[in-house]
């Protein structure tokens, strides 16, 4: 039962039996249910620019900037995870970044159970770990760059909890260590910079900051600045005006994120930050922690106003590195409250329901994103088949929605070092693919081989007129199809392997200069492709074809 010390009955005060056991039993429950909706999952989108980009890398790669991010030590881990599991598992991943969300949780524990109580502190984790809106840091291994930056950064705050010089530089290296991980590593060196100067402890400031500043100044200058976008910085009245917009809409979206509301709920949310200035300012007096987290969450969304497009809503992932400092102010807000009627039920159900949709939504898009990615699993499971094809285009773009930083060669090369991610089939086993998936890569790797040179049809090949709009046919595969056409008319040629017919044209003819012969890609395998031949309005023409 729930104990209150004191006469205040406030939240603050509320006191849990074991809170540090249930606190650790919270993180253990996230992770196993992380790792059962996982289960299924593969790596997917930005995870295959990492993965394929790694085939290349020397020692200096790990330097380079990944977009604007200094990502040293998540490439080395995500590096040294697939030296020793390769690609033929995509679980070891989840399992360290699921691991590493419940050490950052537990932090967020640490820290707001000393300032908020056990009860906030409890609560605060358990969102933080089911946030469905920031699925791509739960669900995604990628994201072990964001996550990383939390962790280290929260471990410096934490560690600056008491004073010592070893404290101080342990934190100094926590802070170099979080940056090394991504770019949010900024926004916890700035939390601690506010926390340290609130609380009157400049003499730490040189200390704990010195090294940070000196490491990504010469890695920005070094190495960084090449990875900037610029797309949003201010230089004007309407720009900046545009910049504070979308950074106060983000921080709105965090907050509704974080209650397990749409984000788009973004008015609502900015409630929260609202009444923090309210509460603090009756107060007379505002906890640096949270005074350090509201500035960092501010921080956090202007410089990504200006590296990002300001249109919509923030990624998923970074609502979720921003719910770390949405926690720590939402807590302070909620802890001086009265722990009784009606403020307790309204509480513990409020919790409930913001619990119960953040669950729900995670679930749900577990299951989502395994839907996708079984499609470009098929489609890389049809690539894998047809390796080695004649007529195959390997620099050719697998799927620019589902796949765009996957090639034939790319794939090859990756699953040559790491092995395979998807089961590998025989020709039988595409019937078992969805065709939507199969075809889409099949275009992808064949559609550039379809080519046109001038050529006499054979005299065993089957000819017909033709007068309507279009024609399918079926044609082996590495066979022709042969048109003569009318005068100045132009015919396009459409491929297709299962489905429907697609809309992009592998070719057009200029008909009238007599015969022209359409090569047919050699997949390499005895299979039957489908051709479209679309002709002008009123055209007759001829076509032939080899059975």
């Amino acid at each position: 039962m729930p104990k209150v010390q004191g006469s205040s009955r406030r939240i603050a005060d509320v006191r849990l039996p074991r809170a540090g056991l249930l606190a650790i039993g919270i993180a253990g429950i996230a992770v196993m249910s992380v790792l059962f909706w996982g289960r299924d999952l593969n790596f997917y989108f930005d995870e295959y620019s990492f993965l394929l980009d790694s085939l290349d890398w020397t020692w200096s790669s790990y330097l380079h900037p990944v977009l604007e991010h200094w990502v040293t030590l998540a490439a080395l881990a995500y590096r040294g995870e697939l030296a020793v599991f390769g690609m033929r598992t995509h679980l070891p991943f989840l399992a360290a970044l699921t691991l590493l969300n419940a050490a950052v949780a537990l932090l967020l524990f640490a820290l707001i159970r000393r300032r908020s109580g056990d009860l906030l502190a409890l609560s605060a984790m358990a969102l933080l770990l089911f946030m469905g809106q920031g699925y791509e840091n739960i669900l995604q291994p990628y994201q072990i760059t964001v996550v990383g930056s939390a962790f280290f950064g929260l471990g410096s705050l934490w560690i600056l909890e008491k004073e010592g010089h070893w404290r101080r530089l342990a934190a100094a290296a926590a802070l170099v260590a979080g940056l090394m991980c991504s770019g949010f590593g900024l926004f916890f060196a700035g939390a601690v910079a506010v926390r340290l100067a609130v609380e009157r402890r400049r003499q730490a400031l040189p200390e704990v900051l010195g090294p940070p500043v000196l490491a990504y100044s010469a890695w920005f200058l070094a190495f960084g600045s090449a990875g900037l976008n610029h797309l949003g910085w201010p230089h004007d009245p309407q720009t900046t005006w545009s910049l504070v917009s979308y950074a106060s809409r983000a921080v709105g979206a965090t907050f509704a994120a974080v209650l397990g509301a749409d984000p788009r709920a973004a008015g609502l949310g900015l409630l929260v930050p609202a009444a923090a200035v309210v509460i603090w300012w009756r107060r007379r007096r505002v906890e640096p922690l949270a005074l350090a987290a509201a500035a960092a969450l501010a921080a956090q969304f202007l410089l990504i106003g200006m590296e990002r497009s300001q249109t919509g809503m923030p990624a998923p992932r970074y609502l979720q590195s921003g719910a770390v400092f949405a926690l720590i102010v939402l807590a302070d807000c909620l802890r001086g409250l009265p722990w009784r009627p009606p403020w307790r039920p309204v509480l513990l159900v409020g919790l409930a329901a913001a619990l119960t949709l953040n669950v729900t939504y995670l679930q749900a898009t577990a299951r989502g994103l395994e839907k996708v990615e079984g499609i470009q699993n098929a489609e890389l499971q049809t690539v894998a088949l047809f390796r080695g094809a004649p007529d195959l285009s390997p620099d050719a773009v697998l799927d620019p929605l589902v796949a765009p930083y996957v090639t034939p060669r790319r794939y090859y090369e990756a699953v040559d070092r790491y092995g395979s991610p998807v089961p590998v089939i025989g020709l039988d086993g595409l019937d078992r693919l969805p065709p939507a998936a199969v075809d889409q890569a099949m275009r992808a790797m064949f559609t550039g081989s379809v080519t046109q040179s001038p050529g006499i049809p054979p005299g065993d090949a089957g000819c017909l007129a033709v007068s309507a709009p279009f024609i399918d046919l079926q044609v082996a595969s590495g066979g022709s199809v042969w048109i003569n056409g009318p005068v100045g008319g132009t015919v396009a040629v459409l491929l297709w392997f299962r489905g429907e017919p697609p809309d992009q044209t592998a070719s057009t003819i200029q008909a009238g200069d007599g015969w022209a012969r359409v090569h047919v890609p050699d997949s390499g395998k005895p299979i039957t492709w489908r051709v479209r031949l679309i002709f002008p309005p009123g055209a007759v023409a001829s076509v032939c074809t080899v059975a």
